[in-house]
């Protein structure tokens, strides 16, 4: 597709924050609000033409979807991108979030947007067997879809052994694995690529054979486990805040 559509008032204000090309907005007759006001004179700055049109289009046009009143309408332009070039393009510390078979849109819209809060520099999904980069992805992602790489792949474990030939150590998240180290004693190298599973089974076997660490969060509660998107948040907090901490250099004291 040439085009593709955008939808909910906080992904739209991301499209301008990344000046991504807009063609068009289609503002329901009932929309108002201060966000509304925001996108309106966006629209004006930029040269964007605005339409009129009904809740019912709307809701048409996004099967459904929790649209708040306002659509964009924007080319399919560096959506996605590919694993070369982003290798290519990528800083010497870096983090990539490679997202296992992931099932539920409101999960990776989650994670997407925990990844790209804390500094992440690109998600990682398969083409096949996983839920894909939609709309409404974008839309529970909050428009942080606009501002990190994209990248679908043919084979989650050939694209680890990429990224490892890269200089990516590969970290994967398993609160089931009795060998897993704990997250707060983790501390990260320059290069990290975290690796989170499916809902229901999990990372994949052969692929946490391929991970260089195995993670687990210290919990102290009474129920099992946490939920995909809320514990890739967590790992990612620890992470990047233990890589971008500053170096203290020790210094001697004369008693």
């Amino acid at each position: 597709m040439d085009t593709r559509i955008v939808y909910g008032r906080h992904p739209v204000v991301e499209l301008f924050s990344a000046k991504k090309p807009l063609e068009k907005i289609l503002l329901a007759h009932s929309a108002h609000g201060p966000t509304v006001k925001k996108i309106l004179r966006l629209a004006q700055k930029y040269n964007v033409r605005i339409e009129h049109v009904s809740a019912e289009e709307l809701a048409l046009l996004t099967n459904n979807g929790n649209h708040q009143n306002i659509v964009a309408v924007t080319k399919n332009t560096n959506h996605t991108t590919s694993l070369l070039s982003f290798i290519d393009h990528c800083p010497a510390q870096a983090l990539v979030v490679v997202c296992d078979h992931l099932q539920d849109s409101h999960n990776l819209g989650a994670v997407i947007r925990s990844a790209e809060c804390f500094g992440a520099h690109a998600v990682i999904i398969p083409r096949a067997r996983s839920v894909g980069f939609s709309p409404i992805v974008n839309k529970i992602a909050a428009g942080a879809m606009e501002h990190i790489a994209l990248i679908e792949v043919a084979n989650i474990n050939m694209t680890l052994r990429e990224l490892k030939s890269s200089g990516f150590w590969v970290v994967g998240a398993d609160a089931s694995d009795p060998k897993a180290d704990m997250l707060n004693d983790f501390i990260p190298p320059k290069r990290v690529s975290l690796v989170v599973g499916s809902e229901a089974t999990g990372m994949m076997a052969q692929t946490h054979d391929l991970c260089d660490f195995i993670l687990k969060i210290e919990q102290y509660g009474s129920i099992a486990s946490l939920n995909v998107s809320v514990a890739t948040g967590i790992i990612l907090h620890s992470i990047t805040t233990k890589m971008h901490a500053p170096v203290h250099t020790a210094h001697s004291v004369s008693v």
